[in-house]
């Protein structure tokens, strides 16, 4: 699928992102994203499966970043360790789900229903249902520790093309860092090639890093 949106970053040290966003997606990993300002993409990031490309158009010499990985946390770029699948699923309107051997149903105080999934005795994801309207209202995960790594709440759920979608992602990082994603236009089934999830170097003197 294909969409159009917006994104509103506060990472603490990052400097704060308010622009429009453009971005092609496949489940369950693959996102091709382009930050826009004035029209023009200014930050690209991509992940295809193998590896997690990353240029700042911002920089003089347009920096290029490559790094192995196949399903990266975008961490380093957002301050947040959600990953590349987790996005794309919400952007679906999908649950992205941790491995695990067990789940609980249990009540939050507000009544809410709440799926713990625990992987042998740890807790490694929360997922909170509204009893009433039967959807799913937020989705927390937990690292090793079993301390929150980040939420995302979603609002004003939608359906669009028979898919239901929420127009609003909130995703909140146990350190604070805060990522809005608003999605205002969303083209499910669209036509995508393996070159929209790759990026290239912006030139010939653009600096490399591939680890």
């Amino acid at each position: 699928f294909k969409g159009i949106g917006r994104i509103q970053l506060n990472a603490g040290g990052t400097a704060a992102i308010n622009e429009r966003v453009v971005w092609a997606a496949a489940v369950p990993s693959r996102l091709s994203v382009a930050v826009l300002a004035s029209g023009l993409p200014v930050l690209k990031f991509a992940s295809d499966g193998q590896y997690l490309y990353f240029i700042d158009m911002r920089d003089a010499k347009g920096s290029f970043h490559k790094i192995r990985t196949s399903d990266p946390s975008l961490d380093r770029l957002i301050s947040i360790p959600v990953r590349s699948s987790d996005i794309v699923h919400f952007l679906a309107g999908r649950l992205p789900v941790r491995e695990h051997t067990r789940v609980r149903l249990a009540t939050s105080e507000t009544g809410s229903r709440v799926l713990i999934l625990q992987r042998w005795w740890r807790v490694v994801q929360k997922v909170h249902v509204d009893a009433r309207r039967d959807e799913t209202q937020m989705v927390e995960f937990f690292d090793g520790r079993e301390q929150l790594a980040f939420r995302a709440v979603f609002e004003d759920l939608q359906t669009e093309a028979s898919y239901q979608i929420p127009r609003t992602v909130r995703i909140t990082g146990s350190n604070g860092a805060r990522l809005l994603l608003r999605i205002d236009r969303l083209f499910p089934d669209a036509e995508i090639t393996d070159e929209m999830f790759i990026l290239r170097p912006p030139d010939r003197d653009a600096s490399a890093a591939v680890r």
